[in-house]
């Protein structure tokens, strides 16, 4: 699941927290995926059973992020296209 609800959950933000929580969003998904090429040969669960993910979703929604925030100057808040639903 994609952690932009964070960036997109409400029409009643400001543009500006708006794109301050993409930023945000963006950060994380960046660690995570710089955690990921960490790991030699990465599985989808751990030791445990514990589900791990998957880091091409990792870098699916850092792309997502990175796409929004080089358009978000563009569009204004009472776009729907600003509002991307993402799962």
């Amino acid at each position: 699941m994609l952690w932009p609800p964070l960036a997109s959950w409400s029409t009643r933000i400001t543009d500006a927290r708006r794109i301050a929580n993409w930023k945000e969003a963006r950060s994380w998904y960046a660690k995570s995926l710089d955690t990921w090429h960490r790991i030699e040969h990465p599985s989808h669960s751990a030791p445990n059973g514990f589900e791990a993910g998957d880091p091409a979703n990792v870098a699916k929604n850092l792309q997502l992020c990175n796409a929004t925030l080089s358009n978000a100057t563009l569009i204004s808040s009472d776009r729907p296209e600003f509002l991307v639903p993402v799962e």
